[in-house]
């Protein structure tokens, strides 16, 4: 599993053609078309791990979960109740959806916007909807743009290039009114994380600490090689690793302050997860490390990526071929799960079962969800269809995801 942005999912749909950017920042008015359109059919009585499920006319986006459960389809966005999955409201947008960004009160809604030309993929319009009852706010187009933050009020945004080092527009937009705050020059920026009202973000030169308020650069810690593998931002640290092929990688740890705490390359660290004072880095081995002096406090013989890796009453979940759960404290296998499905990826617990996503195969596009014991790793259920799924969204009814070919699931 690759560490990439994941404030949108790239779907067949929103990627078949490219644009070139022409940028119109600005809230554009409160009003929206006709909500037009076909009623969502809701199954809530589906057998087997699905509490409902909601059959939309259109691909849906990865579902977002907060008071109601949210997806777009086509142009259309849809409120749910998480419980009963009975529509409380549903909005058109002016083009397609590509994503969704939830906050407090507000939901952001990502679009296409269908004119211009398409050389460098699809230009963006943001939405702002009231999140209980669907009613617009603002909508401002922003051109040939990406999120990849959001958080407070306020959503953060790049441009799109594939050309490296290319320097490109940093911007920080008002979710309220659509009004772009402030816009800095990067060097290919490729991840960031809000914390503590500063934008932390992790690029092809190195580390940057910037003030989320107006822009301005608190620190820089660079590379020594050009090159970004993963980025973390935990507690009271900042890490990254540097390097962009199989060798040569070095996971950097910082403070919040940009002050250089330590780095690690005895083995290649591929993939951190940061929890507590503890971080977890994977490569040609797992092992746990003190986030504030580096020391090892264990490690095992399991090679592979480690990303986002969940934990819960004293356990981490690691996925790849397998999933297994290890003790925190002192890195005792507690058990282990094996499937046919590859690439398997632990992707949140919830009422003490772990949501894993999975693919068939490597070559496979369908995936499937299983829901695993999180004492035992035993296989309560499994939900397999013949198209792709989104990544998992969790609230404290269960756990969401929406199926490529128009189906959102409630899932126990």
């Amino acid at each position: 599993m690759r560490d990439i942005p994941g404030t949108f999912r790239q779907t067949r749909r929103s990627w078949l053609a490219t644009c070139a950017a022409v940028s119109v920042p600005g809230c554009i008015g409160a009003n929206s078309p006709g909500d037009n359109g076909s009623t969502p059919i809701v199954d809530t009585q589906s057998h087997g791990p699905t509490r409902w499920r909601a059959e939309l006319d259109a691909e849906p986006t990865k579902p977002v979960a907060g008071h109601l459960v949210n997806v777009g389809a086509g142009s259309r966005v849809h409120g749910f109740d998480p419980s009963s999955g009975e529509e409380v409201w549903a909005r058109s947008i002016p083009g397609p959806v590509r994503d969704l960004e939830s906050g407090r009160e507000t939901l952001h809604v990502i679009s296409e916007v269908a004119s211009g030309r398409r050389l460098h993929g699809p230009e963006i319009r943001i939405t702002a909807l009231d999140a209980p009852t669907g009613e617009q706010r603002c909508e401002a187009e922003l051109g040939n743009r990406r999120v990849f933050a959001s958080g407070d009020s306020r959503i953060f945004l790049n441009d799109q290039t594939d050309v490296v080092p290319a320097e490109v527009d940093v911007s920080a937009v008002d979710g309220r009114d659509g009004s772009v705050l402030w816009t800095r020059k990067m060097a290919y920026p490729r991840k960031a994380v809000l914390g503590d009202n500063r934008l932390f973000i992790a690029g092809h030169d190195g580390i940057y600490a910037i003030e989320a308020d107006s822009g301005d650069q608190q620190w820089r810690f660079g590379w020594e090689e050009f090159g970004y593998q993963s980025f973390v931002v935990g507690g009271r640290i900042v890490a990254g690793v540097e390097g962009s092929v199989s060798e040569g990688l070095t996971l950097h740890v910082l403070d919040r302050d940009g002050s250089h705490l330590w780095s690690f390359d005895d083995w290649q660290p591929v993939g951190v997860t940061a929890h507590d004072d503890r971080l977890f880095v994977g490569g040609e081995r797992f092992g746990a490390f003190d986030a504030a002096t580096g020391k090892v406090e264990w490690s095992v013989a399991r090679r592979g990526g480690v990303y986002h890796a969940p934990t819960h009453s004293g356990s981490i979940l690691v996925g790849g071929d397998d999933v297994r759960a290890y003790a925190l404290s002192d890195g005792t296998e507690q058990w282990r799960y094996e499937a046919e499905s590859s690439d398997l990826s632990p992707s949140m617990v919830v009422d003490e079962t772990a949501y894993v996503l999975g693919a068939a195969s490597v070559d496979d596009e369908p995936r499937r969800v299983t829901g695993l014991d999180l004492d035992t790793g035993e296989e309560r259920w499994q939900v397999a269809t013949d198209s792709d799924l989104t990544a998992v969204a969790g609230s404290d009814y269960g756990a969401y995801v929406s199926d490529e070919s128009g189906v959102l699931y409630a899932l126990s």
